[in-house]
């Protein structure tokens, strides 16, 4: 098959593997969301304690994205991207395999936001150099849906496992499933366009002053930061919040948090058709 839904062959081939690793950032996200209970119950810490775990994840993540993108432009996004998701399959699977303590979670959660935040520079530049321009608005709303399929999948899938494997062995699988996906990148990345447009002669001090003069870039990283703040809330939390606000037990209120991601899939592979086909984005 020469081409996929108007996608020449290697294109399929570069969207499908970034997007496969994209996902799977977005599954560590909210994968340990259903396990909070049994983490707070066995480490005996409370939801304040659980909340500052997941903060150590998002700020290593939030702080390392532009050190990551400057990275990027220097060694190439296969580079970054590869060993982004092996740091962070390394340090989930930790979590489940020595996470001993309050302070062991803490750590080891910064250090897999350390990873985690290198998918976001190195995808969307391979996908820029991998992808043709007329369909580059597709591309990114393809990669856009892995991502949110993983958001998706994160909940169900931890939810099957704990009854079997306890949220240990649930979280070490989730990081098994990371480094096979690394090796997969190793094996396979030359299908990934790298592109010509590394740039190694940029001083950092240049590079960062050409981003935080940039009116559009600020303006999006202002919308950014204020919806990812009420998505977070919603996802991290509603496990926790809904069970004894409404009665629940923590299946019904999974089934409400993957309605809540559904209901967020629906018009991004529309918005990307629409993307190509107008300019006033």
């Amino acid at each position: 098959m020469e081409a996929v839904a108007g996608f020449p062959k290697r294109e399929v081939q570069a969207i499908g593997l970034i997007g496969f690793a994209h996902m799977l950032s977005h599954l560590y996200w909210l994968a340990l969301a259903p396990l909070a209970p049994s983490m707070i119950d066995e480490m005996q810490i409370t939801a304040v304690d659980w909340g500052l775990a997941l903060g150590a994840f998002s700020i290593t993540t939030g702080i390392f994205q532009t050190p990551m993108g400057l990275l990027v432009e220097r060694v190439g996004g296969r580079r970054v991207l590869i060993g982004g998701l092996l740091l962070t399959a390394v340090a989930i699977f930790a979590i489940g395999a020595i996470a001993t303590s309050y302070w062991w979670l803490i750590a080891l959660m910064a250090i897999a936001g350390i990873g985690n935040s290198v998918f976001h520079p190195a995808d969307y530049s391979l996908l820029n150099a991998s992808i043709n321009e007329e369909r580059i608005g597709r591309a990114f709303s393809l990669h856009n849906f892995s991502g949110q399929i993983g958001f998706v999948v994160g909940p169900i899938l931890t939810v099957a496992m704990e009854p079997f494997f306890g949220w240990r062995g649930a979280i070490m699988a989730l990081g098994v499933i990371g480094m096979i996906m690394t090796l997969l990148l190793v094996l396979y990345g030359g299908r990934i366009t790298e592109g010509n447009k590394v740039k190694k002669q940029s001083s950092i001090v240049d590079s960062l002053r050409d981003l935080l003069t940039s009116k559009p870039v600020m303006l999006f990283f202002v919308f950014y930061m204020c919806s990812s703040l009420g998505n977070f809330g919603v996802t991290q939390f509603s496990v926790l919040a809904f069970q004894p606000m409404y009665g629940l037990e923590k299946v019904a209120v999974v089934v409400a948090l993957t309605a809540y991601q559904i209901g967020t899939l629906i018009l991004i592979i529309p918005g990307g058709i629409l993307a190509d086909r107008i300019g006033r984005y």
